[in-house]
């Protein structure tokens, strides 16, 4: 017989048990780390399959979260426009920040993550946040203790014209001189 508490743990979570085999477990623990869940690498995937690589700036407006203050949300579009519109190489993936749930999206078929490729390469990272602005990351090989996301640093934040002028400005220095893969 289970205690209350017993009981309520097992209600806490709804888990399903899945079946995978060895290789399949190494590809997608090199996906993830190490305070990933299983859970989270899946999702991540889900994300990119149910919305896969765009180039259109209308997939922006339709899918894009944006903040709730119009002024935060004119900024932050611009920005994804901007970043978007630096070249004909470069390509987005819109998917859900499951690392912060204080802040998802209200509306789920819209995204709060925008993850920008040139060609195959890692290009930017667009975090939109419900209350504020977007922040806005770029790859490295050193840790950075202000990011959230492994191998990216912090590159600024935009909230209104004069922080989306400072940050476009790097970003286009940034794409003039990356080395693409």
């Amino acid at each position: 017989m289970e205690t209350k508490v017993e009981e309520m743990v097992k209600n806490l979570f709804d888990w399903k048990n899945v079946r995978i085999r060895e290789d399949t477990y190494t590809r997608l623990s090199a996906l993830g780390s190490m305070k990933d869940s299983f859970d989270d690498v899946i999702n991540r995937l889900l994300d990119f399959y149910e919305f896969p690589p765009s180039k259109s700036i209308d997939d922006l407006r339709k899918y894009a979260a944006l903040p709730e203050d119009a002024e935060h949300a004119e900024a932050a579009f611009k920005l994804l426009e901007a970043i978007a519109s630096l070249g004909d190489d470069i390509s987005f993936t819109l998917v859900i920040d499951r690392h912060d749930t204080s802040d998802l999206p209200l509306d789920e078929k819209r995204k709060n993550m925008a993850i920008f490729h040139r060609n195959k390469t890692r290009f930017a990272i667009v975090k939109t946040a419900r209350l504020g602005q977007a922040y806005v990351y770029v790859p490295t090989r050193y840790p950075d203790a202000v990011s959230p996301y492994p191998e990216w640093k912090y590159l600024g934040n935009v909230y209104d014209k004069d922080s989306l002028a400072r940050v476009i400005k790097n970003l286009q220095n940034y794409y003039d001189t990356m080395i693409i893969e």
